[in-house]
């Protein structure tokens, strides 16, 4: 693990470090992974994540802006927010791996976290077994510090938000 490393020693000291305490600041990262059975056909759920606002039941994401998609109507790539403890935090997501209808790669950026959601979709009869994995780490050194704050936010709907993402409206 890389990280950074601060080396304190007493004010005023100009010598060799001797008796200093070293700090390693390696930004941690946390992978958050959940599957859910889709009463539909990978084909079907395949579409539906081409919508900008599937990716709306995401946790972090609450609302998708500016997305941009190839000709054929496919994903490219979202701008994002989200309001947390009554601060908004905007963020990009872009599509980096596609093999539809399979398996969809997004790398995601904000000014806190960045990391990979995968999407991997599995079809058994005329269901799908969805697979949705986040991987996160913070941006800098006081995101780290708020990392398991944001962590367990993120987990607390993690699994409810995978049940719901991709599926038909219930309306």
């Amino acid at each position: 693990m890389g990280g950074r490393f601060i080396a304190l020693s007493p004010p005023g000291h100009t010598g060799p470090l001797r008796f200093g305490c070293v700090y390693s600041l390696g930004m941690p990262s946390q992978t958050y992974t959940h599957s859910v059975m889709i009463p539909s056909p990978s084909e079907e759920v395949w579409d539906r994540l081409q919508h900008p606002t599937s990716w709306e039941a995401i946790p972090g994401v609450d609302t998708v802006t500016d997305p941009e998609s190839a000709p054929d109507g496919s994903l490219l790539g979202f701008k994002f927010s989200t309001d947390l403890a009554g601060r908004a935090y905007r963020g990009t997501a872009v599509i980096t791996g596609s093999e539809p209808p399979h398996r969809m790669t997004n790398e995601i950026e904000s000014s806190e976290i960045r990391g990979t959601v995968e999407i991997t979709l599995e079809e058994t009869g005329m269901d799908t077994f969805l697979t949705v994995k986040m991987v996160v780490s913070p941006v800098g050194v006081l995101s780290s510090v708020a990392f398991p704050v944001i962590s367990a936010a993120i987990w607390s709907g993690f699994p409810g938000a995978v049940e719901n993402f991709a599926t038909p409206d219930q309306g």
